[in-house]
C-alpha cells in the first residue's frame, strides 16, 4: 500500500482492499456493515455493476444507521474538492441515515477543506475522518444520537407535564369562575333583600 500504484487496475484493486479492510474493521468491532458496490468481472472487463448510490457501505450499530463512501490514496495525494463535493450532493440525497462518513487514509486539501465549512446542510449529519478514527466516530455519533434521543424524550414528558398541568388549571379556573358566579348572585340576592 506504500508505494503508488502503477495503473489503473491496481489503483481498483487497493480501493476494493481498502474497503474490505473498513468492512473488517468494523466487523471485528461488532458493528454491522454491508458492502454496496457489487462488481461482476471477468478478464479485468467489468460487465455489471450494481448502483449503490454512490455509497460504498452500509450499516448500523445499535441505533446509529449510516453510511460511508471511502477513498484510498497514496500518501502523496490528499482528498480534492471535487470528491468532497460529490459526498456532500450524496449525503444530501440520502435522507434516511442519521450520519454520513467519508472515511479515507490521506488528509484534505485545503480547498476541500473550505468546502467543507460553507456547507449549508445539514453539518451534523456528515463526519470526515481517517480511518484509524472511524470506529472511535461511529461509537461517537451513537452516543450522540442517544443523548439526542433521550433529550427529546424528556421535553416530551415535560410537554406532557406542561399540558396536563394546564387542564388541571384550567378546570380550577372554570370552578373559580363559577364559584365567583354564584357568589356574584347570591349578593345580588342579599342587596334586594336589603334594599
Amino acid at each position: 500500500f506504500d508505494k503508488p500504484a502503477k495503473n489503473d487496475h491496481e489503483k481498483r484493486l487497493k480501493g476494493k482492499v481498502f474497503k474490505y479492510f473498513l468492512y473488517e474493521l468494523a466487523s471485528h468491532n461488532r458493528i454491522i456493515i454491508e458492502i454496496n458496490q457489487t462488481f461482476i468481472s471477468f478478464s479485468k472487463k467489468i460487465y455489471k455493476k450494481l448502483s449503490d448510490g454512490c455509497a460504498d457501505l452500509h450499516g448500523q450499530y445499535r441505533e446509529l444507521y449510516w453510511f460511508a463512501q471511502y477513498k484510498y490514496k497514496s500518501e502523496n495525494y490528499e482528498i480534492y474538492v471535487s470528491e468532497i463535493r460529490e459526498f456532500l450532493n450524496i449525503a444530501k440525497r440520502k435522507p434516511n441515515y442519521h450520519i454520513a462518513f467519508f472515511v479515507s487514509n490521506v488528509k484534505l486539501t485545503d480547498y476541500a477543506i473550505n468546502k467543507l465549512e460553507n456547507y449549508t446542510g445539514d453539518k451534523d449529519k456528515i463526519c470526515i475522518c481517517l480511518i484509524k478514527d472511524f470506529i472511535s466516530k461511529v461509537h461517537e455519533y451513537e452516543k450522540i444520537l442517544v443523548n439526542n434521543k433521550i433529550k427529546l424524550e424528556q421535553e416530551k414528558t415535560k410537554c406532557l407535564e406542561y399540558e396536563i398541568e394546564n387542564r388541571i388549571l384550567k378546570n380550577y379556573n372554570e370552578k373559580l369562575e363559577n364559584t365567583i358566579k354564584e357568589l356574584e348572585k347570591y349578593l345580588m340576592i342579599l342587596k334586594i333583600k336589603i334594599i
